[in-house]
């Protein structure tokens, strides 16, 4: 076993600090990462790829901005209803992903962010979801393109929303999709809820999944963060 050097162990308390901050990493993930770093003496940057928590490129992003920040972190760095700091960097600045306009942040996990975005050649806001990924990987672009395809061809599903367009743009994927108006199913369920509720959510969600298997679409990443109840529900 290998400790990793006092050096090394501040910028990686930095950067996994700076990573839950922005959501990029759940404070399990993060302490995964740093068990990892005492045991190779390796930089968390790394880790988190090897251990596929992060992609090359937004460990890369994330590592730019530690180091351009004071001290690792900055409260200004959370969050908010501007489009965030890894993506500007990735589109230069503009906060264009092909022809959407970004217009804020609604959703993250650890390689993807949901925004709201408008489309102004249908004049209508999307969901524009954005997916830092290693484009090194040959794998990653078809993959992505077979998969968007996939569920643009399931077939209109009232629990399924509806994919409208995919691209590449510099170092992200990103397609678009119906924005829905609610909230995630784990905030649904902060609330009390009554056994009809929670049954009519359980089958609408099962309903849905059986259209994309029929479909032979496999969702794979099923969570109540992944799931949305809409303002009607």
């Amino acid at each position: 076993m290998t400790a990793d050097p006092p050096g090394n162990r501040a910028e990686n308390d930095s950067f996994l600090r700076f990573a839950q901050e922005r959501w990029l990493l759940s404070p399990e993930e993060a302490q995964r990462c740093l068990r990892r770093c005492a045991e190779t003496g390796r930089p968390a940057a790394e880790v988190a790829q090897e251990l596929k928590l992060l992609s090359a490129s937004v460990a890369a992003i994330v590592t730019d901005l530690v180091a351009e920040s004071p001290g690792g972190t900055s409260a200004s760095l959370h969050p908010s209803s501007s489009p965030d700091d890894l993506l500007a960097v990735v589109t230069g600045g503009s906060n264009q992903v092909g022809r959407y306009e970004v217009l804020r942040e609604v959703g993250r996990g650890s390689m993807a962010v949901v925004y709201a975005a408008r489309d102004p050649s249908m004049d209508r806001e999307v969901a524009l979801k954005v997916l830092f990924v290693d484009l090194g990987d040959a794998d990653d672009i078809p993959r992505f393109q077979r998969e968007s395809r996939a569920v643009a061809q399931m077939g209109r599903h009232p629990n399924i929303v509806d994919v409208y367009d995919s691209g590449v743009q510099g170092e992200i994927l990103y397609y678009t999709m119906e924005l829905v108006r609610g909230e995630s199913l784990e905030g649904w369920l902060r609330e009390i809820r009554s056994f009809r509720q929670i049954g009519k959510a359980g089958l609408a969600v099962a309903t849905g999944l059986a259209h994309a298997h029929d479909h032979g679409v496999i969702h794979r990443d099923i969570k109540p963060q992944n799931i949305l109840v809409t303002e009607d529900d």
